[in-house]
């Protein structure tokens, strides 16, 4: 079984409120969302303690926030990234501008 999440970005998020898991006997999905890079750090990490083996990132995680969630999850967790050069939501910013 392979377990995966997906951790989401933006201001207001509240990781005890914004989270889910998506039921699945081959791959049960975590979905977290965060208001600030330490939050998703602290997420990431957890995740890694429950076995999961991959984490995605929406593409509010720019490039030093994708390398952030890297080392908080550890050498066994696989990090991937939604990525956009800007995130519309984030008034064409990245999120290193950011967070």
């Amino acid at each position: 079984m392979l377990t995966c999440a997906f951790i989401y970005i933006a201001p207001g998020l509240d990781p005890l409120k914004q989270n889910a898991v998506i039921p699945s006997e081959d791959v049960p999905m975590y979905v977290v969302g965060c208001s600030n890079y330490e939050q998703a750090e602290t997420v990431a990490a957890a995740l890694a303690r429950k076995g999961c083996q991959c984490i995605d990132l929406c593409p509010g995680f720019g490039v030093e926030g994708v390398a952030r969630i890297k080392r908080a999850a550890g050498p066994a967790v696989k990090v991937g990234v939604v990525r956009y050069d800007t995130v519309p939501a984030f008034g064409n910013r990245s999120g290193d501008e950011m967070f």
